[in-house]
Protein backbone atom coordinates (compact mmCIF):
# COMPACT_ATOMS: atom_id res chain seq x y z
CA UNK A 1 0.00 0.00 0.00
CA UNK A 2 1.01 3.59 -0.60
CA UNK A 3 1.73 5.99 2.28
CA UNK A 4 -0.88 8.20 3.85
CA UNK A 5 -1.58 11.22 1.68
CA UNK A 6 -0.33 14.74 2.27
CA UNK A 7 -3.81 15.88 3.31
CA UNK A 8 -3.60 13.53 6.28
CA UNK A 9 -0.22 14.93 7.28
CA UNK A 10 -1.37 18.51 6.84
CA UNK A 11 -4.23 17.78 9.25
CA UNK A 12 -1.85 16.03 11.66
CA UNK A 13 0.50 19.02 11.62
CA UNK A 14 -2.31 21.50 12.30
CA UNK A 15 -3.69 19.20 15.02
CA UNK A 16 -0.25 19.23 16.64
CA UNK A 17 -0.28 23.04 16.87
CA UNK A 18 -3.91 23.05 18.00
CA UNK A 19 -3.41 20.42 20.69
CA UNK A 20 -0.23 22.03 22.01
CA UNK A 21 -1.92 25.44 22.21
CA UNK A 22 -5.02 23.91 23.80
CA UNK A 23 -2.89 22.23 26.46
CA UNK A 24 -1.18 25.53 27.26
CA UNK A 25 -4.54 27.32 27.27
CA UNK A 26 -5.93 24.84 29.78
CA UNK A 27 -2.93 25.11 32.08
CA UNK A 28 -2.35 28.88 31.84
CA UNK A 29 -5.57 30.64 30.85
CA UNK A 30 -7.89 28.31 32.74
CA UNK A 31 -5.41 28.29 35.65
CA UNK A 32 -5.50 24.51 36.01
CA UNK A 33 -1.74 24.09 35.97
CA UNK A 34 0.03 21.24 34.27
CA UNK A 35 -1.75 18.35 35.98
CA UNK A 36 -5.26 19.39 37.07
CA UNK A 37 -6.43 19.61 33.48
CA UNK A 38 -5.26 16.10 32.62
CA UNK A 39 -8.02 14.08 34.39
CA UNK A 40 -10.85 15.95 32.59
CA UNK A 41 -9.01 15.39 29.31
CA UNK A 42 -8.69 11.68 30.13
CA UNK A 43 -12.44 11.45 30.75
CA UNK A 44 -13.16 13.31 27.53
CA UNK A 45 -10.83 10.98 25.63
CA UNK A 46 -12.54 7.89 27.06
CA UNK A 47 -15.95 9.23 26.00
CA UNK A 48 -14.62 10.07 22.54
CA UNK A 49 -13.16 6.61 21.98
CA UNK A 50 -16.34 4.99 23.30
CA UNK A 51 -18.40 7.06 20.87
CA UNK A 52 -16.01 6.21 18.03
CA UNK A 53 -16.45 2.51 18.70
CA UNK A 54 -20.22 2.80 18.62
CA UNK A 55 -20.50 5.10 15.61
CA UNK A 56 -18.15 3.95 12.88
CA UNK A 57 -19.79 6.28 10.38
CA UNK A 58 -18.31 9.21 12.33
CA UNK A 59 -14.99 7.52 13.06
CA UNK A 60 -12.89 10.12 11.19
CA UNK A 61 -14.31 12.99 13.24
CA UNK A 62 -13.81 11.11 16.51
CA UNK A 63 -10.28 10.15 15.43
CA UNK A 64 -9.24 13.78 15.08
CA UNK A 65 -10.94 14.81 18.32
CA UNK A 66 -8.97 12.06 20.09
CA UNK A 67 -5.74 13.18 18.40
CA UNK A 68 -6.20 16.74 19.69
CA UNK A 69 -7.16 15.62 23.22
CA UNK A 70 -4.13 13.33 23.47
CA UNK A 71 -1.89 16.10 22.16
CA UNK A 72 -3.21 18.55 24.76
CA UNK A 73 -2.70 16.05 27.59
CA UNK A 74 0.79 15.15 26.33
CA UNK A 75 1.71 18.84 26.27
CA UNK A 76 0.75 19.26 29.91
CA UNK A 77 2.48 16.05 30.99
CA UNK A 78 5.65 17.10 29.17
CA UNK A 79 5.55 20.54 30.77
CA UNK A 80 4.83 18.98 34.17
CA UNK A 81 7.93 16.82 33.87
CA UNK A 82 10.26 19.61 32.74
CA UNK A 83 8.85 22.72 34.42
CA UNK A 84 7.29 21.48 37.66
CA UNK A 85 9.19 18.29 38.45
CA UNK A 86 12.35 19.70 36.82
CA UNK A 87 13.41 16.35 35.44
CA UNK A 88 16.61 16.53 33.41
CA UNK A 89 15.93 16.99 29.71
CA UNK A 90 18.50 14.43 28.56
CA UNK A 91 17.33 11.67 30.90
CA UNK A 92 13.68 12.44 30.18
CA UNK A 93 14.23 12.39 26.43
CA UNK A 94 16.08 9.08 26.69
CA UNK A 95 13.31 7.44 28.74
CA UNK A 96 10.53 8.75 26.50
CA UNK A 97 12.42 7.74 23.35
CA UNK A 98 12.86 4.19 24.63
CA UNK A 99 9.20 3.95 25.61
CA UNK A 100 8.15 5.31 22.23
CA UNK A 101 10.43 2.90 20.40
CA UNK A 102 9.07 -0.07 22.34
CA UNK A 103 5.46 1.02 21.97
CA UNK A 104 5.83 1.66 18.24
CA UNK A 105 7.89 -1.32 17.15
CA UNK A 106 7.23 -4.24 19.51
CA UNK A 107 3.70 -4.97 18.21
CA UNK A 108 5.14 -5.54 14.73
CA UNK A 109 7.66 -8.06 16.05
CA UNK A 110 5.04 -10.09 17.88
CA UNK A 111 2.87 -10.41 14.82
CA UNK A 112 0.18 -7.88 15.66
CA UNK A 113 -0.67 -6.87 12.13
CA UNK A 114 -4.45 -7.19 12.44
CA UNK A 115 -6.49 -5.07 12.79
CA UNK A 116 -3.99 -2.24 13.03
CA UNK A 117 -2.31 -2.87 9.70
CA UNK A 118 -5.67 -2.77 7.98
CA UNK A 119 -7.01 0.18 6.09
CA UNK A 120 -9.49 1.93 8.34
CA UNK A 121 -13.15 1.53 7.44
CA UNK A 122 -13.18 5.27 6.92
CA UNK A 123 -10.38 4.92 4.29
CA UNK A 124 -9.03 8.24 5.57
CA UNK A 125 -7.09 7.50 8.76
CA UNK A 126 -5.07 4.57 10.18
CA UNK A 127 -6.83 1.73 11.94
CA UNK A 128 -6.39 2.29 15.66
CA UNK A 129 -6.10 0.32 18.89
CA UNK A 130 -5.16 0.99 22.49
CA UNK A 131 -1.47 0.65 21.64
CA UNK A 132 -1.89 3.19 18.84
CA UNK A 133 -3.26 5.82 21.23
CA UNK A 134 -0.59 5.07 23.84
CA UNK A 135 2.12 5.50 21.21
CA UNK A 136 0.53 8.74 20.04
CA UNK A 137 0.60 10.04 23.63
CA UNK A 138 4.27 9.13 24.01
CA UNK A 139 5.11 10.83 20.71
CA UNK A 140 3.27 13.94 21.86
CA UNK A 141 5.03 14.03 25.22
CA UNK A 142 8.46 13.52 23.67
CA UNK A 143 7.66 16.09 20.99
CA UNK A 144 6.76 18.62 23.69
CA UNK A 145 10.08 18.13 25.48
CA UNK A 146 12.11 18.24 22.26
CA UNK A 147 10.24 21.26 20.91
CA UNK A 148 10.65 23.25 24.11
CA UNK A 149 14.33 22.35 24.27
CA UNK A 150 14.88 23.46 20.68
CA UNK A 151 13.08 26.75 21.34
CA UNK A 152 15.17 27.39 24.45
CA UNK A 153 18.38 26.68 22.56
CA UNK A 154 17.76 28.44 19.26
CA UNK A 155 14.83 30.78 19.86
CA UNK A 156 11.22 30.33 18.78
CA UNK A 157 11.58 31.47 15.18
CA UNK A 158 14.76 29.54 14.38
CA UNK A 159 13.52 26.40 16.13
CA UNK A 160 10.17 26.54 14.34
CA UNK A 161 11.84 26.96 10.96
CA UNK A 162 14.36 24.20 11.62
CA UNK A 163 11.77 21.72 12.88
CA UNK A 164 9.38 22.47 10.02
CA UNK A 165 12.22 21.80 7.58
CA UNK A 166 12.85 18.45 9.31
CA UNK A 167 9.15 17.59 9.09
CA UNK A 168 8.96 18.64 5.46
CA UNK A 169 12.03 16.57 4.62
CA UNK A 170 10.55 13.47 6.25
CA UNK A 171 7.28 13.95 4.39
CA UNK A 172 9.14 14.37 1.11
CA UNK A 173 11.14 11.21 1.74
CA UNK A 174 7.99 9.26 2.60
CA UNK A 175 6.32 10.32 -0.63
CA UNK A 176 9.48 9.85 -2.67
CA UNK A 177 10.17 6.35 -1.39
CA UNK A 178 6.54 5.31 -1.03
CA UNK A 179 7.37 4.43 2.58
CA UNK A 180 4.91 2.59 4.80
CA UNK A 181 5.18 0.93 8.17
CA UNK A 182 5.59 1.71 11.83
CA UNK A 183 9.03 3.28 11.91
CA UNK A 184 8.40 5.79 9.14
CA UNK A 185 4.94 6.66 10.41
CA UNK A 186 5.88 7.28 14.03
CA UNK A 187 9.06 9.18 13.17
CA UNK A 188 6.95 11.56 11.09
CA UNK A 189 4.34 11.88 13.84
CA UNK A 190 7.12 12.72 16.31
CA UNK A 191 8.47 15.37 13.93
CA UNK A 192 4.98 16.87 13.59
CA UNK A 193 4.55 16.91 17.37
CA UNK A 194 7.95 18.54 17.90
CA UNK A 195 7.41 21.20 15.23
CA UNK A 196 3.89 21.85 16.52
CA UNK A 197 5.25 22.67 19.96
CA UNK A 198 7.62 25.36 18.69
CA UNK A 199 5.22 26.76 16.10
CA UNK A 200 2.42 27.03 18.66
CA UNK A 201 4.69 28.88 21.06
CA UNK A 202 5.95 31.13 18.24
CA UNK A 203 2.40 32.15 17.38
CA UNK A 204 1.20 32.68 20.95
CA UNK A 205 4.22 33.94 22.89
CA UNK A 206 5.09 37.60 23.34
CA UNK A 207 8.61 36.53 22.39
CA UNK A 208 7.21 35.43 19.03
CA UNK A 209 4.26 36.82 17.09
CA UNK A 210 2.36 37.54 20.30
CA UNK A 211 -1.08 36.41 19.14
CA UNK A 212 -1.86 34.99 22.57
CA UNK A 213 -3.11 31.54 23.49
CA UNK A 214 -6.85 32.17 22.95
CA UNK A 215 -6.34 33.44 19.39
CA UNK A 216 -3.74 30.80 18.54
CA UNK A 217 -5.89 27.98 19.89
CA UNK A 218 -9.02 29.20 18.14
CA UNK A 219 -7.20 29.84 14.87
CA UNK A 220 -5.52 26.43 14.82
CA UNK A 221 -8.82 24.76 15.68
CA UNK A 222 -10.63 26.50 12.84
CA UNK A 223 -7.81 25.64 10.46
CA UNK A 224 -8.04 21.97 11.46
CA UNK A 225 -11.79 21.91 10.92
CA UNK A 226 -11.30 23.58 7.54
CA UNK A 227 -8.67 21.07 6.49
CA UNK A 228 -10.93 18.17 7.46
CA UNK A 229 -13.89 19.60 5.59
CA UNK A 230 -11.66 20.00 2.55
CA UNK A 231 -10.52 16.39 2.86
CA UNK A 232 -14.12 15.15 2.99
CA UNK A 233 -14.76 16.71 -0.40
CA UNK A 234 -11.63 15.21 -1.90
CA UNK A 235 -10.63 11.69 -2.82
CA UNK A 236 -9.71 9.86 0.42
CA UNK A 237 -6.04 9.20 0.98
CA UNK A 238 -4.74 5.65 0.90
CA UNK A 239 -3.56 4.31 4.24
CA UNK A 240 -0.33 3.22 5.83
CA UNK A 241 0.28 -0.24 7.16
CA UNK A 242 0.43 0.44 10.89
CA UNK A 243 0.65 -2.32 13.43
CA UNK A 244 1.07 -0.24 16.57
Amino acid sequence: MRPLGMRYWASMSVASVFGASLGDFISHNLHLGHWRGVPPLAVLLALTLLAAGRNRARFVAFYWVAVVIIRAAATNIGDLATHDLRLGDHALVAVLAILLLVSALVPAFVGRTVPDARISRSTEVPETSTSYWVTLFLAGTLGTVLGDDASDRYGLAAASLMLCVVLGTLLWLRQRTNATGNGSYWLTVLAARTAGTSVGDLLASRHGLGLGLPATTAGAGLLLVGSLLFRQRSVPAVQDQISA
